[in-house]
Parts: structure tokens; sequence; C-alpha cells
């Protein structure tokens, strides 16, 4: 199949989870012999270095960046047309979230699914952010989206959301038909790097002293939704019972979280990476003991996968589609959300490592044997095959 796939984030530029949707979900479509159309923003010009993938770059990355994506969806609104004739046409389009805003529905166009990440409303509704924050984030779910979510149903053939709970929220938020929704779970990049002891101990080393344990966050750290500020309220309850080391791996803004972590005296403790490369990653879900998630809104919770592949335990709140993905035979998995239960779950896991270190034993085998992004692929194949020949009748 020739499948175009409208993605605004895409390597090199990624910012968050669609964009690891993105790479992940074209590179295994062409692995099973489809032709992919990536329509991605950036300058950059020439071919993604993969079989059977050809990216085009749209929009204007020398623009002030609250200005790339109007500049991406002005381009994509103008060029898909040459596009979709220089390569022969398109027997299938994949929009990846509100990417595809632009593109209008045409008659006797290809078939179009929507990728879903979450409903845009119910995000609103549960992080509440600010006039100011939405300005802010005018281009993302937290911003302009909710106003054009029933727009992108609308013109879609099919809807894919990524968890049940994305698939709840979207037929109670938009009125969608529960039929016009296939759920496809996402897979993940297995992150478990084998170590001999030497090379383990150095990683370890050159983030903690060997008496600390060490704890694991991965997430944009001024993303609200993260709540990396309850986990640091958390650990400050319990650092001097559990004397370990926090690292968050994340990008973002860091001045106010800096300014935050001072006040509460974490210093010392608290380590923050900023943005890391996959290679640094990898080092760090092997050398950690624990990997928590504090947010309080997921729709799937792709880290924890990640973690669980490399052999951890994990912590994380029970909200949104994060029971989909782990339970307590996991980790923990909370129902107290509070800022005291996940204090109590960090003392919990950090007094009994034993225990929990042979639950990240499991994890791994749990991760491989349910989540794959060639699985993922695989369904989406089937579904876009059906929508091709539901269209040619």
């Amino acid at each position: 199949m020739r499948i175009c796939l409208i993605s605004y984030e895409f390597p090199p530029f990624v910012y968050g989870g669609a964009g690891t949707y993105a790479k992940n979900i074209a590179e295994k479509l062409a692995d099973r012999g489809n032709e992919l159309y990536v329509l991605a923003f950036g300058g950059t010009k020439g071919n993604y270095d993969h079989k059977n993938i050809i990216c085009h770059r749209l929009g204007n990355s020398g623009l002030p960046r609250p200005l790339w994506i109007p500049s991406y969806w002005l381009a994509l609104h103008r060029s898909f047309e040459r596009i979709e004739k220089r390569t022969g046409g398109f027997d299938v389009v994949v929009g990846n979230g509100f990417s595809e805003l632009s593109l209008p529905k045409r008659h006797n166009a290809p078939p179009r699914i929507t990728v879903m990440h979450q409903s845009a409303k119910r995000v609103i509704e549960l992080v509440r952010p600010s006039l100011l924050e939405r300005i802010q984030n005018f281009s993302n779910e937290m911003g302009i989206a909710p106003l054009f979510d029933p727009l992108l149903v609308r013109r879609s053939d099919k809807i894919v959301a990524v968890s049940n709970f994305v698939k709840q929220s979207l037929v109670e938020d938009l009125k969608v038909s529960e039929g016009k929704i296939a759920v496809i779970h996402n897979g993940f990049n297995d992150f478990y790097k084998e170590m001999g002891e030497k090379e383990y101990l150095e990683a370890r080393r050159r983030y903690a002293h060997d008496e600390k344990g060490i704890i694991l966050f991965v997430g944009r750290i001024n993303d609200r939704r993260k709540g990396l500020a309850d986990l640091l309220k958390a650990f400050s309850l319990v650092r001097d019972q559990i004397g370990s080391k926090l690292l968050v791996a994340g990008s973002g803004d860091q001045t106010d979280m800096k300014a935050y972590i001072r006040s509460m005296g974490l210093e010392e403790d608290v380590n923050l990476l900023g943005k890391v490369t996959d290679e640094e990653l990898h080092t760090l879900y092997t050398i950690c003991d624990l990997y928590v998630s504090s947010s309080f809104y997921e729709s799937f919770g792709l880290t924890l996968v990640e973690a669980m592949s490399a052999k951890k335990p994990i912590i994380a709140r029970d909200i949104g589609g994060i029971s989909e993905v782990v339970s307590n035979d996991n980790g923990i998995l909370l129902q107290d959300c509070s800022i005291s239960g996940l204090a109590g779950a960090l003392e919990e896991v950090m007094h009994n490592l034993n225990k929990y270190e042979q639950i990240g034993q499991r994890n791994r085998e749990y991760a491989l044997e349910k989540f794959s992004w060639t699985k993922a692929a695989g369904m989406m194949e089937r579904l876009a095959i059906g929508l091709v020949e539901c269209h040619e009748r």
C-alpha cells in the first residue's frame, strides 16, 4: 500500500509521545513492505534514512517557534495535492493527532484514518490550564485542539485510539460512535541494556553514591500533567528514610523547577538532567532501582512500558489509561493519588528492593508479550486494507 502519514512531529523534530508514535509506526509499516510518504515539519531536505520511507518537510523552522505549526498547516494545505500527484496517489491517509487539521475533506479522496492520543476536551477539564497557559500552548491539546477535535472526527473515516480510555473519552466528549473507533495500543522502544558489573557500577556512580538508591522520572518537566511537583513533594517527605537520588530526564524550561527544588532544599538529592539522548535514556532505565510516573493524566503511559522492558518495578497513579498498561503485579498502582500516598509507595519499594527487583525481572516478559510496534503496525495495516477495500466498492 501507498500510505501518507501526516505528522507534525517526526525525527529529528520529536518533542513527545506523538513524535515517538509517528517514528515507530512509520518504520514498522515500511518494514511490512508499504510505501510511506511522511509529511512532517522542518526545513531539512532529503529522504528519511529508512527503507520505503520518503519524508517531505513542510513549514518554516526559521520562524519564531509559536509560528512553526501554523506554517506547517499552511504548507500542508498548499502542498498536499501536488505531493499526492507526484507520488501517483495514496491508498490511505493517516493523520497523527491534529497534524492534518488544514487538510479539507475532498470528494473521491483516499480514506482517512486519524490517530487520537487523547480527548483534548478531557485534558482541559482535568488540567484546568490558565488563559496564559492556553495561549502559550495554543498549538497543542491544551490550546486550540479542543476547538478542532470535532472537525477531525467528522473528516475521518476511522479513528484509532491508543487506549480504551481514549476511546471512551471520545465517545463521551465528542459523541463519536463506538463503531468508528478502533483501539490500537502503542508499542514501545526496548530500553533493556545488558551491562557487566563494572560498567553498571560506573554508570550508577555518575549519578549517585554507592549507598544511594536511584529513582527515575521521565517526562517534560514543565508539563503539569506529568505531576513532577507532586513527586518532588512526596520525595521530600521520605528522602531521609529512603536515602535515594531522584533523576529527572525530560525537556522543558528548568527555571521554575530549579527554584522549586531549592525552596525544598533538595538540590543534593534531585538531578535535573534535561533532554537526554536515547543512549543516555537506555543507561538511566538500566541503572535505576525504581521508575515512577506521577502523572495525573495519561492516555497510555509509554514510559512505563519502556521502564518495564528494562526490568524495573514501577509506581504509577491509577488514572486515565494507566490501568491498561500496569497493575499491582508490575509494582504499585496507586488508588490513593495524594502526595502522602505517593510518598508511602516510594518508601515501600525502596525499603523492599529485593521483592520489587523480582517484580521488575518479570516485567520485561510482560512488556514484550503485550506491547509491540510490530503488532500495532499490523493492526493499522489491516484496518487500512479494510477501508481501502470498502472505498473501492
